[in-house]
């Protein structure tokens, strides 16, 4: 049997399809008084999304690029997100991206983000 190409797992997704509001967290780091490193998020927008735990053949091809990885999630395309920023469900449920997010169809529309789920 012919290996799976990663491309081929990234479902096509129309922009009505994007239902989950997520609200979309970039990390600021400051000292304490005692020097030391204090990491808190900094809210940033809210995005509509389509999350997608994965599992099987997917999760193998998600593992190979961001070892934590245990969803998927598609956004409307931008430029600012980078790896360690996290995303958060109403329900406190929170998502952090564990890889660079990646241009669906290098068209600039939507991107894909590793991400891993944690219980908040």
């Amino acid at each position: 049997m012919p290996p799976v190409k990663p491309a081929t797992l990234i479902p096509r997704v129309a922009a009505a399809t994007l239902n989950d509001k997520l609200l979309l967290q970039r990390p600021v780091q400051t000292r304490t008084a005692t020097g030391a490193v204090l990491t808190t998020y900094e809210d940033v927008d809210d995005v509509w999304s389509a999350v997608t735990p994965l599992s099987g053949v997917a999760l193998y091809y998600a593992q190979q690029f961001a070892p934590k990885a245990t969803a998927h999630i598609i956004i409307r395309f931008r430029t600012d997100i980078e790896e360690t920023w996290r995303l958060v469900t109403e329900e406190g449920l929170q998502y952090v991206v564990h890889a660079e997010p990646v241009d669906v169809d290098h068209k600039q529309a939507l991107l894909l983000l590793y991400c891993e789920a944690l219980q908040a």
